[in-house]
């Protein structure tokens, strides 16, 4: 796992942390960000927009190692324009503590970022939200581990 984590962060970062425009879909009406370096290769595949499900893999040498699924919404029918920019801009702030999301503890103007977690890269589920303003606007809930 010692070249997973480091790969996972830069996945991560460079694909919806960069505002990434998905590709082929391998679902149908899925959304799809694929990232690959050496031997191994990340996919991550949503659904929906305001409410969306997704999951996230990490294969090594063609062999699935880690995965995380999650379910977010948005809260508020009328959200701030600029609220996908605050989101990349929290998640492309994780590192190998916090390997899942984006550190706790983000702001940015009105905007917050909260995200916390229980267990272990090999286990773990958490959640994160955004506040505008003070009031929360949206919220993902995730879970995880090795495979």
């Amino acid at each position: 796992m010692e070249t997973v984590i480091p790969f996972l962060i830069k996945a991560k970062k460079n694909c919806y942390a960069a505002g990434m425009i998905p590709v082929s879909s391998t679902r149908k009406n899925s959304k799809d960000l694929h990232y690959s370096e050496g031997d191994l290769r990340y996919l991550d595949s949503y659904f929906g927009a305001e409410r969306f499900l997704g999951q996230e893999v990490v294969w090594k040498k063609d062999r699935e190692v880690w995965g995380m699924n999650y379910y977010g919404c948005l809260l508020e029918d009328a959200i701030p324009e600029d609220f996908p920019e605050f989101l990349r801009q929290a998640l492309s702030r994780l590192d190998e503590q916090n390997p899942y999301r984006g550190k706790d503890g983000y702001r940015e103007g009105d905007f917050s970022y909260h995200c916390s977690w229980t267990g272990s890269f090999e286990q773990f589920r958490g959640e994160e939200y955004v506040t505008f303003g003070g009031s929360r606007i949206y919220e993902m809930y995730f879970h995880g581990g090795i495979l």
